[in-house]
């Protein structure tokens, strides 16, 4: 852990990106709530799953949490008439 006057920089480089870009946001309550659930859900699953199991758990979460969202929509492209 590298720190600087006793804090870990990490959370430095978060408090100023915190700082510097959630005044420009519209929705910044909800980008918090949003952020905050993937990073519980990345916490406690750890690195390593695929993208479905992180998906799952987002899904249990943001339920847990009151949070609404709707699951992965159906895409309709097309690809070589």
């Amino acid at each position: 852990m590298h720190t600087n006057e006793g804090k870990d920089t990490s959370i430095q480089s978060f408090e100023y990106v915190h700082n510097e870009h959630m005044a420009d946001l519209i929705y910044k309550d909800e980008v918090f709530k949003i952020v905050g659930t993937a990073m519980a859900v990345y916490n406690e699953l750890g690195p390593g799953f695929l993208e479905a199991v992180y998906q799952e758990a987002l899904e249990i979460e943001l339920t847990t949490r009151g949070i609404p969202f709707q699951p992965q929509q159906e895409l309709h492209i097309t690809y070589r008439d």
